[in-house]
């Protein structure tokens, strides 16, 4: 019923608007038909400046003014924006991996890259504050022989404001509920005559969503009070540039970020919900998957062994009620609790003007990361034991105050640096080229420890296990483009890669790989450009770094994927209204995925397994319209078809787990097909439909005053938990409202997310529940990621 209540808002949140811009449009003058063009985009997805609309490759970009009308301030919200990208923060702000066009990941390195200003980001916040960008792009499909490393599925490129010729700045101020916080300053202008200089400064938080309640450490002990999923960040960026001859342009960024979150918010659904599947193993035969016998209420016995499994959609607020509306997560055996980070972001880019058609260009980046991660990783599954303990007993059955090993410290130190010259040739006539060389090599250091005994244990003692990686990597890349006639371009790209992974268990592999794109654009008229891409890409391997899993499970080889894609960019009614479609094909071979083992030398922990093969295909269109002098609409639609067509999982004799994807495959009726285990199921974690729809009215009041009123619905269908398909968010319909004024220099707005305060889960994990005495049970679970709630602000923003 709440949802048909839902859908009757969004009608009538239309209907209203309607009426609102008759209203206003009556008080006030406007035109009767709009006359503005839709504003031309610059991008540089190709490593050079390029008409959106002119190159035959899916690209959605969202300018400055872009980014303010839609108050984006997160990759999370980039995401809600892009038809066909889907990102949901499931473990707090460093956790991002975000999936393009339904290649996801559940853990381990992401199929889509994320850079800025070109050079990758590999570890800590995906945030970067609005008043320091011009501009941010997403591209979509392998970008592998352009951008390198950690592109199978795409790219995200964050551009920074530079400097202008004039001094300018703006002070941004935002409140809203739940103590959020945004204050921006941001200033440039010139240095001298060849000199200039952006500098800006952020402070950002925001209050705990949920309330926690957590039982003390001992029997009696009083409880833990507080609030989770609380962030709070510090920023400063700054981009300067130099132009000491007319041939040579310097630009050098540095950003350095502090961040302090909280726990992030997340459940646990007890087994207690689970509806499927629960008969106890060899005590009766399991119905066939597919059939209504399989997805009714299974049978619960006294003698129950088997895990079982929940079917269906999720419930965040019936997760909450088994708890009294609260989170249960352990925030304080460490003393310490959610996750801090301080990253340095160095880069440095020479543009060299060698003859009047060739530029060499130098890229040079640094990255250094650091990070102190308190986690509750049970998800709040009633993990602590608070009984005193008995003398007679061993240590190891000591249980209070004793917490399960899932309660987990970790130090992370990460740097990287890397390296890119390349030749831009460009003689202003039929042939463009580049050529190029790459080299990069990073360096991370894991040291975490669980908590497995008492917090006295665990006061100033180093931690335990020390997870080290290195990788190195080098390739030479280029790219050839010809006008064969007026209107038919042809052009490849190519890049050959070398990758050398090795880690603290003295495991060393290398990856080599050759990653081509094949392109041909044809200009129907001078507003209509269709084109098609072939293009292979890849996600290098590396290793399982755990210390103590047999060798069968170290490496992890290479992920690939070829993309087959047919598009076309065309302008219509003198430019006011513009439609971007594609449809595409993607073969993915050798996928990552996690899966859970547990073998004679090692208890039971989550690794990264080469899984099988997957076919995507998908639809997306992109659609802007200036309809009115008053009345400007946004239109994104994504069909993206992600699915398994041969999930494999070999297990090596002896060394078989009681939770491994072939015995849950076989327990949920999936035919035992010798290593081939699950083919037909949506790829998790991804929308099989994504919609985004803006529309926004405005027009003038008086003297130099204008008025706006926006409405954003953006609506992501069911994404599944898991390859079995049986868990699953249910649809996520939220709805942004955004109105104010401007004048001259000052705006101020009030707006409010979430307006119907949707409270469908962004993500869900597949999960195992802790028994009372701090051990792993078999009964499954899922934890589930706790949504944004509702939130009204206001923004001010000063220009000068």
């Amino acid at each position: 019923m709440s949802r048909h209540i839902l859908h009757l808002c969004d009608i009538r949140l239309g209907v209203l608007m309607s009426v609102f811009a008759f209203t206003l449009t009556s008080l006030f003058p406007v035109a009767t038909f709009g006359q503005d063009s839709i504003e031309e985009i610059i991008v540089t997805a190709r490593k050079r400046e390029e008409n959106l609309q002119d190159i035959p490759l899916t690209v959605n970009a969202f300018t400055e003014a872009a980014l303010e009308q839609r108050g984006i301030a997160s990759l999370q919200d980039i995401a809600d924006y892009t038809p066909g990208f889907d990102f949901a923060e499931g473990f707090g702000r460093n956790d991002f991996r975000p999936a393009i066009r339904g290649q996801s990941t559940i853990q381990g390195r992401a199929n889509a890259g994320l850079f800025m200003e070109g050079i990758i980001i590999e570890q800590g916040n995906a945030t970067v504050p609005l008043s320091a960008l011009e501009r941010v792009e997403v591209v979509k499909g392998p970008q592998s022989a352009l951008y390198g490393r950690s592109t199978l599925a795409g790219a995200v490129n964050y551009v920074l404001k530079k400097p202008g010729d004039e001094f300018a700045g703006e002070v941004t101020a935002e409140y809203g509920e739940r103590d959020h916080v945004q204050v921006d300053l941001h200033a440039s202008g010139p240095i001298g005559e060849a000199a200039g200089l952006a500098i800006t400064i952020s402070h950002y938080e925001r209050g705990g969503e949920y309330d926690n309640h957590f039982p003390g450490n001992a029997l009696g002990a009083p409880t833990t009070d507080d609030e989770v999923g609380g962030e709070e960040t510090n920023s400063i960026t700054a981009v300067m540039t130099l132009s000491p001859t007319d041939k040579v342009n310097l630009q050098a960024h540095f950003m350095y970020e502090d961040s302090d979150d909280d726990q992030y918010a997340i459940d646990l659904q007890p087994s207690s919900f689970n509806n499927c599947f629960q008969v106890a193993r060899g005590m009766q035969p399991l119905p066939p998957q597919g059939t209504p016998e399989a997805s009714a209420p299974g049978i619960a016995t006294p003698a129950y062994s088997g895990s079982g499994y929940y079917c269906g959609r999720v419930d965040v607020g019936d997760v909450l009620a088994a708890n009294d509306g609260k989170t249960s997560l352990e925030t304080g055996f460490f003393n310490e609790s959610g996750v801090e980070t301080k990253s340095m972001r160095l880069g440095l880019k020479a543009d060299i003007d060698l003859t009047d058609m060739v530029t060499l260009t130098s890229v040079t980046g640094y990255n250094d990361v650091e990070q102190n991660l308190w986690q509750d990783q049970t998800f709040g599954g009633g993990d602590v034991s608070r009984w005193p303990p008995l003398p007679f007993l061993p240590p190891f059955l000591h249980f209070a105050p004793y917490r399960f090993g899932f309660i987990t410290a970790e130090d992370v130190s990460f740097d990287d640096f890397s390296q890119e010259v390349r030749l831009n040739i460009d003689d202003g006539n039929a042939l463009r080229s580049m050529l190029g060389f790459y080299y990069y090599k990073s360096d991370e250091s894991v040291l975490d420890a669980g908590s497995n005994g008492s917090r006295a244990t665990y006061a100033g003692a180093p931690l335990l296990l020390d997870k080290n990686e290195e990788i190195e990597s080098w390739s030479i890349f280029g790219s050839f483009e010809f006008d064969f006639t007026e209107k038919l371009t042809l052009g490849a790209k190519f890049r050959y890669n070398e990758d050398e992974v090795s880690n603290l268990n003295r495991q060393k592999k290398t990856f080599d790989a050759f990653l081509p794109t094949f392109t041909a654009s044809y200009e129907a008229t001078d507003d209509i450009l269709v084109y098609a891409n072939i293009a292979r890409g890849n996600k290098p391997g590396g290793h399982n770094r755990t210390q103590g899993l047999p060798t069968s499970y170290h490496n992890i080889d290479e992920s690939t994927a070829w993309n087959f894609e047919l598009g076309m960019k065309s302008a219509w009614l003198d430019n006011r209204v513009t439609v971007n479609a594609a449809v595409y094909h993607i073969d993915w071979r050798d996928m990552h995925m996690t899966t859970t083992v547990n073998t004679p030398t090692i208890p039971t922990t989550s690794i990264l397994e080469n899984v099988g093969k997957s076919t995507v295909n998908g639809v997306e269109l992109d659609l802007a319209a200036e309809l009115t002098d008053f009345w400007d609409m946004r239109l994104g639609y994504a069909w993206t078809d992600s699915e398994i067509d041969e999930f494999i999982q070999s297990i090596a004799p002896g060394e078989e787990s009681t939770n491994s994807f072939k015995e849950s495959a076989v327990m949920f009726g999936y035919a035992d097909n010798g290593d081939v285990i699950i083919s037909g199921t949506q790829v998790p974690q991804t929308s099989k439909h994504q919609i985004n729809l803006s529309n926004t009215l405005h027009g003038n009041m008086m003297d130099d005053w204008s008025w706006f009123l926006r409405a954003d619905v953006n609506y992501n269908s069911k994404r599944y938990d898991q390859v079995y398909n049986l868990a699953h968010t249910g649809n996520r319909e939220i709805v942004n409202l955004r109105g104010g004024v401007r004048s001259g220099s000052f705006h101020i707005e009030v707006w409010v997310d979430n307006v119907f305060d949707n409270e469908d889960s962004p993500a869900l994990i597949r999960y195992v529940e802790v028994a009372p005495i701090g051990l792993f049970s078999t009964n499954r679970t899922i934890g589930v990621t706790l949504p944004e709630k509702r939130r009204v602000g206001v923004t001010a923003r000063y220009r000068f």
